[in-house]
């Protein structure tokens, strides 16, 4: 609607509310005899009238911000409306660079104290939304009078249905295109953050690059400020035609909610129409029609659609929440599904339909068979046994991948010099992994092998807590995908107790990669885990695993000294587990580098240590337990340096720098290796250096400086921590001399 049609509609309110109820609706009749939509905007605003509302705030609408500026930024056009706020284009004008964006100020008409507050709240869930196919929030703040406003990047381009339409695209490239729709609205999921009016004009496309514009009616998953309910209904705060039943019912909204408004768009997008008619409709009457009614099949009103998408797009518009995907990665994986020519999971999976999709993914291969199955049908018998002989070679090819992924890689990491390997390893373990993924079914023991392999991988590219190839990013990949496997293994058996047990491992290991990807939120893998370990060992007190798991979950709360009052109970109950020691030690470790008292991180320390130096001397080759005994002895030649005894932080730290010199001569290519000798002869000049040892002060820096600068060089991404403490080095170094 147009700025003065909410003028009328404004007037018409507050002139019907003079008269008495009685007469109000022929007064309107008259008012909007030919205006049938501004007639039934005006009766579901006075429908609203006298409810327990929002009371109003003093905002005062401005008719023309143009030439305005806000911080740097001059204001050039009206550019819209979206969810809660009029957008403004404006561009930088303080003359240090060129920019254009767009600038949302919160709309004086019916504003009240719930919608300023919802304004504010966009402000914080933009700010924590960081991905391509959304639109970034460049500044927000207070403007004069009160004003709240955001400055978000500008998107050009046009509407997705217009965009769409225009291009004539066909049905494959629509699904491509959609993919990024989902992908985006999969991330904010992951942030929490629901969307609640997902709809065409608020998707952009440029060079067919998706852009998901105005999260103003957004809603975020956790605890609403102030306690206030975040769920409640508002004036306006939604779309009905893109809206899912129970939110127009005013109900608790969820991930569900916009799964049912991605479902609208894509029928919308396929077909040219809506699924529901709503048109001439006041908002009483959809609300009380809403889910009551499926719509008609996609293919129905637009020929040739195959029935797939009728599977999938009718699951998304189920009225209730629980029948439609569980998830948008569900979704957009059903999408790929079709798009690859594999069976879909919004279609029961029958034996027919599964041949069907596999003759047509693979029909060369299939023809050539059948061809060579008729030269040879003689021959049943033999092809029988040649298949069960195939069936039993696959099974030990699963076996012996499991044994590469799990135990090989496992003790191969513990030997020096073998980085490369292990990156190959990974490389061909990700390809086997990725290849039976795409043909798993609802098979409870494969999904459960692909989940444990994809889990394992991840600690090998990126857990911080053990010897990595540094591949963070990749890391958090293939624990996305061990999650989403587990997630799918649980819906099929809700009662496996490894199965949770794994999703308990995988949600804390996400959280653990997360910690290291820069833009990534790890507080909420934290979280989830952490409350699914403490399910499970309430529910199984006395196994080993639960344990295991709950002492973990407490080291990331984090609860120190409950977890080394777990692992002691674990290390004395089952004494064959090796890991159970590994895990006194470095809890030991974490609690003497906190507040402790300096004799109990002395005690503390020097158990470390012990339990450290046992492992070595077991496993000489072992280079994860010699790499967790330097981390103890740096912690305790800090113990050394702040009892006042900088000689014996020396001579402890003398055999750190010992053992992260023979882990890099042992293999030259690690280079977190080679980043942690770095911080190794920087540690040492400082402690020299302290103990007015000027001589061997810098010749340990200078080894620092040729180091860094040679890991600096030869790293992609060298880390901001080396960089800083390489800088400030070099200036030292210079005024050494």
């Amino acid at each position: 609607m147009t700025g003065e049609e909410w003028k009328d509609i404004d007037g018409a309110v507050a002139d019907a509310l003079d008269l008495p109820t009685t007469e109000r609706e022929c007064f309107l009749n008259a008012r909007f005899a030919d205006r049938a939509e501004l007639l039934s905007e005006v009766k579901s605003l006075l429908a609203y009238e006298g409810s327990e509302g929002p009371e109003p705030v003093a905002i005062t609408c401005q008719a023309d911000f143009i030439g305005r500026y806000i911080g740097p930024y001059r204001i050039t056009a009206r550019a819209g409306e979206g969810g809660m706020g009029v957008v403004w284009c404006a561009e930088r004008d303080d003359g240090q660079f060129q920019r254009k964006v767009a600038i949302k100020f919160l709309s004086g008409l019916f504003a009240s104290a719930l919608t300023l507050d919802r304004f504010l709240t966009e402000r914080g869930i933009l700010a924590r939304l960081d991905h391509p196919n959304i639109a970034r929030l460049l500044d927000a703040g207070i403007a004069s009078d009160f004003e709240p406003y955001l400055i978000m990047e500008w998107v050009e381009g046009e509407r997705i249905d217009d965009y769409v339409r225009k291009s004539a695209l066909s049905v494959q490239e629509i699904l491509r295109l959609f993919r990024q729709v989902c992908a985006a609205v999969e991330y904010a999921h992951r942030q929490l953050v629901v969307h609640r009016d997902l709809k065409p004009s608020n998707i952009f496309v440029a060079g067919g690059n998706v852009k998901l514009l105005d999260f103003g009616v957004a809603k975020l998953l956790d605890p609403a400020p102030n306690g206030s309910d975040a769920t409640a209904p508002m004036s306006r705060a939604l779309t009905p035609a893109y809206s899912s039943p129970e939110q127009l019912r005013g109900e608790p909204v969820s991930t569900s909610t916009d799964i049912y408004s991605l479902g609208i768009d894509l029928y919308e997008l396929l077909t040219g129409k809506k699924p529901f008619d709503w048109v001439g409709k006041t908002l009483g009457e959809i609300v009380s029609n809403a889910g009551r009614n499926p719509p008609l099949r996609p293919s129905a009103v637009k020929a040739g659609l195959p029935n797939e998408l009728d599977a999938m797009i009718l699951k998304t518009l189920a009225p209730e929440p629980e029948n439609r995907y569980g998830s948008v990665s569900a979704f957009a994986a059903d999408i790929d599904n079709f798009l690859q020519g594999r069976p879909i999971q919004a279609r029961p999976a029958s034996s027919i339909y599964i041949a069907r999709k596999f003759v047509r993914r693979n029909w060369l291969a299939v023809t050539a068979a059948a061809i060579a199955l008729c030269l040879i049908s003689g021959s049943a018998i033999i092809a029988a046994r040649q298949r069960n002989k195939a069936d039993q070679r696959f099974d030990q090819l699963r076996q012996l991948s499991s044994a590469v992924i799990f135990e090989y890689e496992r003790e191969i990491r513990r030997l020096p010099g073998t980085l490369e390997v292990r990156r190959k390893m990974v490389r061909r373990s990700l390809q086997y992994l990725d290849s039976l993924a795409e043909d798993a079914q609802n098979e409870p023991p494969l999904l459960s092998e692909i989940a444990r392999g994809y889990e394992q991988l991840a600690r090998v590219q990126g857990l911080p807590s053990q010897a990595n190839l540094g591949d963070f990013r990749g890391a958090l990949q293939s624990a996305i995908k061990a999650r989403r496997t587990l997630e799918r293994l649980r819906t099929l058996r809700p009662d496996d107790f490894a199965a949770v047990c794994d999703l308990g491992d995988v949600l804390l290991l996400t959280g653990n990669i997360q910690s290291r990807v820069p833009n990534e939120d790890s507080k909420h893998s934290f979280l989830d885990g952490i409350q699914l370990w403490e399910w499970i060992a309430a529910k199984y007190p006395d196994d080993e695993r639960a344990l295991t798991g709950s002492a973990a979950a407490l080291f990331y709360k984090p609860d120190y000294e409950g977890a080394l009052k777990i692992y002691d109970d674990l290390a004395r109950r089952f004494p064959k587990n090796p890991d159970h020691r590994r895990n006194i030690a470095m809890m030991a470790r974490y609690i003497a580098a906190g507040d402790a008292p300096l004799e109990r991180k002395k005690a503390l320390l020097q158990r470390a240590v012990e339990i450290d130096r046992t492992r070595v001397r077991e496993s000489p080759l072992d280079r994860v337990a010699r790499l967790d005994l330097s981390f103890d002895l740096s912690e305790l030649s800090d113990w050394h340096e702040d009892s006042g005894d900088v000689p014996g932080a020396i001579r402890t730290f003398d055999e750190v720098l010992q053992i992260r010199e023979e882990l890099v001569r042992l293999d030259p290519r690690d280079e977190q290796a080679k980043d942690r000798l770095f911080f190794a002869l920087w540690r040492e000049g400082k402690l020299h250096s302290a103990g007015k040892q000027a001589s061997a002060a810098r010749g340990y820096y200078r080894k620092a400086v040729e180091l860094g600068e040679e890991i600096r060089l030869s790293t992609a991404r060298p880390s901001a921590k080396l960089l800083e403490r390489l800088k400030a080095m070099k200036e030292g170094f210079r005024e050494m001399h």
